[in-house]
């Protein structure tokens, strides 16, 4: 186990006990498998502590609609300069490892949508990562196949 894993489960076990001599007990109870299903427990509960902090941070549903309204109502040379979309982008190529989703070439990559319904927020089959060969092919042909 490595040392932030060590710490991610000894925060977790100062949660749990009330005092430091109960959280010792608990440490020393532990044999081997207990420990990994502590450490995933820990992980766990970092990951929904994660999840909360997020949804504090988020803006109110009005506010994210209106957004989309505009970001829908703009041109979309003027869409694919804003935030939203660079994150969208950013995502996409990291899913796809910044690789084309058809000929796997790492060189030269566009992140194209496969349809326009959710512009402002796409979902994850609505864009794709194409080489610029494989994305002219599409735009020539209308599909990726000859």
């Amino acid at each position: 186990m490595e040392e932030n894993d060590f710490f991610k489960v000894q925060r977790f076990i100062t949660r749990l006990a009330a005092t430091e001599q109960e959280a010792l007990e608990i440490v020393r109870g532990l044999g081997r498998v207990n420990w990994h299903v502590l450490y995933a427990s820990a992980h766990q509960q970092e990951h929904v502590e994660g999840i909360q902090s997020k949804r504090a941070r988020r803006k109110p549903a009005e506010e994210r609609d209106a957004r989309i309204q505009e970001l829908r109502a703009m041109p979309y040379g003027d869409y694919l300069q804003t935030p939203e979309w660079q994150e969208t982008r950013r995502l996409a190529l990291l899913r796809a490892t910044f690789r084309c989703q058809t000929c796997n070439k790492s060189k030269e990559l566009n992140v194209h949508h496969r349809t326009y319904e959710r512009l402002g927020r796409e979902r994850q089959g609505d864009i794709i990562v194409l080489c610029d060969g494989c994305h002219e092919l599409f735009h020539k042909n209308g599909k990726l196949a000859k």
